[in-house]
């Protein structure tokens, strides 16, 4: 399971320093001495109500024993509605970590874009 600092540090609203899985559960530093940890399905929970802030639709399945999450931005017409694919071969959760990832690095470059 792969989920990036700063996904983590948006989602969760904290400074994290360091990100790491342990079994089920993702441990996130904030300070010396200082361990937070998250079940992987809260947190996957989680990014799909982040990313609805910004208008985004995460919806994930098990199709034929390949794990997928379909990233749709919510606009009114829905034959524009952008859509992705986001595949994983190990979990949903991992998809749904990727689809939040694709969405994070979206929003960078639409901010890089009108600076």
């Amino acid at each position: 399971m792969n989920v990036s600092k700063e996904l983590v540090r948006e989602v969760l609203n904290v400074e994290a320093k360091d990100v790491y899985t342990i079994g089920d559960r993702i441990n996130y530093d904030v300070g010396p001495l200082t361990t937070y940890s998250i079940n992987v399905y809260e947190l996957a929970f989680k990014v799909k109500e982040w990313v609805n802030k910004f208008g985004y639709i995460i919806a994930s399945q098990t199709y034929n024993g390949i794990y997928r999450a379909t990233l749709t931005k919510d606009i009114p017409n829905p034959k524009r509605a952008h859509r992705a694919h986001i595949v994983s071969d190990v979990s949903e959760v991992d998809a749904i970590f990727k689809a939040g990832e694709w969405v994070l690095k979206h929003l960078k470059r639409r901010k890089h874009e009108n600076i």
